[in-house]
Order: C-alpha cells, then sequence, then structure tokens
C-alpha cells in the first residue's frame, strides 16, 4: 500500500535546446539559470497547415549540482517544479508575485556538436522557418529558431520540434 501526504503534484517537465545560460558555478555548486527554447506549434484548420511557434522558457539551475557545462544548441530534458516568489517593490511598495521554474533532475543532455551530426545524418528534421527569442527591453535576439528536436538512431526523423542554433538570418 502506497501512502502520500497529498495528491497534490508541483511538477513538470520540458524539452529543448539552450539558447541563453547564466549559469556561475560556486562553493556549493552551479548556480543561475539558463533558457530553454521548446517548439510548441499547432496545427491550424482555417490556414491548413502547421504552424511553428516557439516558446522561450527561463529555468533556474534548482538541484541540479551535477549539471555539465550547458552550450548554446544543447538538447536538454528536464524535470522540476514550480516555486513561487513573493516580494516588495523597492520602488512602489506594492507586493509583487513571480513564479519560477526550478530544476531538480537532468534526464537528458545531447551537446550542440552531437545534435548537428544527428541534423547532418537525417536524424534531426532541419529548420522551416525562424523565431526570435525574446531579449530584455523589447530587443530580438540573433539566433534563429526552427525546426529539429533530437532523436535515437532508430527514430525516424521528426516531423517537428526543437531550436536552430545558427547566427543571422534564417537558415534552409
Amino acid at each position: 500500500m502506497f501512502i502520500t501526504k497529498s495528491n497534490k503534484k508541483n511538477q513538470w517537465q520540458i524539452s529543448g535546446y539552450v539558447s541563453k545560460t547564466f549559469i556561475k558555478h560556486g562553493q556549493y555548486g552551479p548556480f543561475g539559470m539558463f533558457v530553454v527554447a521548446i517548439d510548441d506549434g499547432y496545427y491550424s484548420k482555417k490556414e491548413q497547415k502547421f504552424i511553428e511557434r516557439t516558446q522561450f522558457i527561463a529555468v533556474d539551475v534548482g538541484k541540479l549540482k551535477d549539471l555539465p557545462p550547458l552550450a548554446i544548441g544543447d538538447y536538454l530534458d528536464l524535470e522540476g517544479k514550480f516555486e513561487i516568489e513573493q516580494w516588495e517593490d523597492k520602488e512602489t511598495g506594492k507586493p509583487r508575485t513571480e513564479v519560477k521554474l526550478k530544476a531538480m533532475k537532468l534526464n537528458t543532455h545531447i551537446p550542440a556538436g552531437i545534435c548537428q551530426l544527428l541534423k547532418e545524418q537525417g536524424y534531426i528534421k532541419p529548420p522551416q522557418q525562424g523565431a526570435k527569442a525574446p531579449q530584455p527591453g523589447g530587443q530580438q535576439s540573433q539566433k534563429q529558431g526552427g525546426n529539429q528536436s533530437a532523436a535515437s538512431p532508430q527514430a525516424p526523423p521528426p516531423q517537428y520540434g526543437g531550436y536552430n542554433q545558427q547566427r543571422g538570418g534564417n537558415s534552409t
């Protein structure tokens, strides 16, 4: 018999490509955050086609003390929990709240170089269109998004998913 204190769950799981890192290493391991680009496409009945859309999710390093060095373009599959931070704004005096994603477990890490090899071998579908990462202050990033996801060599090439890490304009 399995007994728990509560049937409520506070967990998430995401997979995507690293688009930015703000990680430092200290006495007790890594700390900081990184941004994961996640494909979030959908089929539009009105337009009769698949619409590509990329979301950029900030993730706190959390309890990932054995986190390998991350580079832009690395593929990650992560699990974690939501945390709510509350504080009082120093300028306005108003209460503020923010929901943060805190990483608890790294399930998969595929370095960008391996992802490139998988793409060249046809196991990751090349991008079809770009998506720009939002920058603080409303500026747009030079990183371009597209269609690719990590796949095992036994799996057929996927039809959608991923983030392309090439600089400059749209790649084809």
